[in-house]
């Protein structure tokens, strides 16, 4: 936009009119404060019962590029694609967590009398774009090209690692400080939206196929208050004078723009959509294309640099970052080039020179600088040391079993590289890494030093709260030597960490046995249940653990609690059909077969097993009839046939 329209004064100049406060900007407070009321709601449902619908975020439906998963984050990410096709991004101005975080951190400034201007970069609009095929379609490609698309889709709508894919809460902290007011402060109010959400590439195509729009009559006089309110960076009054409606796919339906029109001109109302608009004019670049090359090289640089640092900087905090350091390096570059240089509300240079302000700038970007630079050592480090790690990943897999391969010259030269690169990432780093850690303590442990090996992992372990793997393997090297007794403390712990691990688990009442005391797996596994009262699988093994400890009544409760919260016809009913074969109770069995038998009539499994109880009660009439109803369903299933020729007389 060259010129302001016709009628668009200045905010704050003498002519102007003042704009009126949005009485929209309310309610949609209310509608972002009743989104964070139910997230609160989802959190303590999953806190109270340890199971509960799986996230409603938009970032768990790549579960479906990647294995066919069908979550409850899947569902919601395309009902909001297909409701922006029709109603545009009301999603995105009413219900997005981070849009209401943007909108807080830019009312704050605005406090401070603070109004950062919006970069306007056309490359670093290109990144949501590449960030959202990166995240839900390249899956896909990678799964097309290895053949594995053919997956069967699967509904995993309830979790019990609610919080497995939430960052830690430093984590939580520092994505919303550079989501929120970094990206807001540097790259304009809604900054995060238009240069690193993901999920905004798809909502933003979307929105200009929708027949909903912000509309204008003929009552406008073009004062300009809706650009001015518009907290989107759009050019209502511009757009609308053009079009007769926004057809900016940034408008993200706050409704500010309808609420401060003091003509009441705007409306919300259906009609054409954007696409039908031909020759919408675009506004004159901001940088130059030199400048917008800087921009994307200091963005990527950036980005390769601190996604995944220390194993802890995620996907969207990297965005956000990266946008904030490329912003930094442009205006540090520009400082050196060009004459006048701002970052509302400061002026760093003025006529060529540097100002007080431009003197800060300087001073506190070097140590910013000196970061980024140590931190991109680091990752250059990391990655020689993860390369080199590689070769050790099969070995690793098979150390605790019969086939673990034998330690050639090649093998230990190879564990030594992985030693002394992993050292110098540790000592030269400013924080942990756990991974690094880990593959330092495995190379270790193949060199012979088992001392190392346990050191590692327990760090690795103390960093990375949530991982088991850490304690599994301290606690199988622990066994391997005899120590079956110190492995069941580390055995526990990964129990409480998670325990959806069923080999876990069953490592735990391995080594309880080994130690020749079951009550050590048995109090954590009866634990287990009374979190998780639903959990047939926890029910099960807690009646493996009773068994193996000759507690008989208290197997078969635990027993009969796992079949009766399975599906009918699944679950361990076989090893009850055993137990109490084993007991002489065949009775019961029959009882259990013939109540659940109708539920399943097509599971020839349960079928057979009632005539094999009924042979064993030597109840052979009864055996024959449930054999002829069997044969009814499967007349050429191969274990009805050998029951047959039971059947037959001599």
């Amino acid at each position: 936009m060259s010129s302001p329209p016709k009628g668009c004064r200045a905010p704050g100049s003498d002519t102007a009119q003042p704009v009126a406060k949005s009485k929209a900007s309310r309610w949609r407070a209310f509608a972002l404060i009743a989104v964070h009321v139910a997230f609160a709601i989802h959190l303590a449902f999953w806190l109270d019962d340890k199971r509960t619908i799986s996230p409603i975020e938009p970032s768990e439906a790549m579960e479906f590029s990647k294995r066919s998963a069908i979550n409850a984050g899947f569902v919601f990410f395309v009902l909001m694609i297909l409701s922006t096709l029709v109603l545009g991004r009301f999603f995105c101005g009413w219900a997005c967590h981070l849009v209401a975080l943007q909108d807080l951190c830019a009312a704050a400034m605005r406090k401070l009398g603070i109004r950062p201007k919006p970069l306007r970069s056309k490359t670093l609009a290109l990144v949501p774009f590449v960030a959202g095929f990166y995240l839900f379609l390249w899956p896909l490609v990678q799964r097309w090209w290895l053949g594995t698309l053919d997956h069967p889709v699967t509904l995993e709508l309830e979790t019990t690692a609610f919080w497995a894919t939430f960052p830690g809460v430093v984590i939580s902290i520092l994505t919303f400080l550079f989501a929120g007011f970094a990206a807001v402060y540097f790259l304009g109010s809604k900054g995060f939206c238009t240069y690193a959400c993901p999920y905004g590439a798809f909502f933003h195509t979307a929105d200009r196929a929708a027949p909903l729009r912000i509309r204008v009559t003929d009552a406008c006089e073009g004062c300009g208050h809706c650009t001015v309110a518009c907290t989107s960076n759009v050019a209502v009054s511009v757009e609308v004078r053009r079009y007769g409606m926004v057809v900016d796919p940034g408008c993200m339906k706050c409704l500010d723009c309808v609420s401060v029109c003091p003509k009441d001109a705007l409306y919300v109302g259906w009609g054409k959509p954007a696409l039908a608009v031909r020759g919408k004019t675009r506004r004159a670049p901001r940088f130059r294309w030199g400048w917008e090359l800087w921009l994307t090289a200091t963005f990527l640089a950036a980005f390769f640099t601190f996604r995944g640092l220390y194993g802890r900087v995620p996907f969207l905090m990297t965005l956000a970052v990266a946008g904030c350091l490329a912003f930094l390096a442009l205006r540090g570059a520009q400082m050196l080039l060009q004459p006048r240089v701002e970052i509302a509300p400061f002026v760093l240079k003025e006529k060529g020179r540097w100002t007080r302000a431009g003197r800060a700038f300087a001073l506190l970007l070097l140590p910013v600088l000196a970061f980024w630079g140590h931190s991109a050592w680091i990752r250059f480090e990391d990655a020689q040391s993860r390369a080199a790690y590689q070769p050790l990943i099969p070995v690793r897999a098979a150390w605790f079993t019969n086939q673990r391969p034998e330690v050639t010259e090649q093998l230990r030269a190879q564990a030594e590289e992985v030693v002394a690169l992993a050292t110098r990432v540790i000592e030269q780093g400013l924080w942990e890494t756990p991974r690094v850690r880990v593959e330092r303590g495995w190379a270790s442990m193949i060199l012979g030093d088992e001392e190392r090996f346990q050191q590692d992992l327990a760090i690795a372990s103390a960093l990375a709260p949530k991982d088991v793997n850490t304690l599994v393997e301290r606690g199988h090297a622990l066994r391997a030597r005899g120590d079956a007794r110190g492995a069941v403390p580390l055995y526990q712990q990964a129990v409480r960490r998670n325990a959806d691990e069923v080999d876990t688990q069953r490592y735990l009442i391995d080594a309880a046995r080994e130690a020749g005391d079951l009550s050590l797996a048995i109090q954590p596994l009866r634990r287990v249940t009374e979190e998780r009262p639903w959990d047939a699988g926890s029910f099960e093994r807690l009646a493996l653990a009773n068994a193996i400890g000759g507690r008989a009544r208290e197997a078969e409760a635990a027993l009969r609690k796992a079949v009766d919260l399975s599906p009918p016809g699944e679950g361990p009913w076989s090893r009850l059909m055993q137990f109490y074969s084993d007991n002489g109770r065949g009775d019961e069995a029959v009882q259990w077969l013939e109540k659940t038998i109708p539920q399943v009539p097509k599971l020839v499994e349960l079928r057979a097993a009632l005539v094999r109880v009924l042979l064993m009660l030597d109840r052979r009439s009864e055996a024959q009839d449930a054999l002829s109803e069997a044969l009814k369903v499967s007349p050429d299933d191969p274990q009805l046939r050998i029951l047959q020729q039971t059947l037959q007389p001599n």
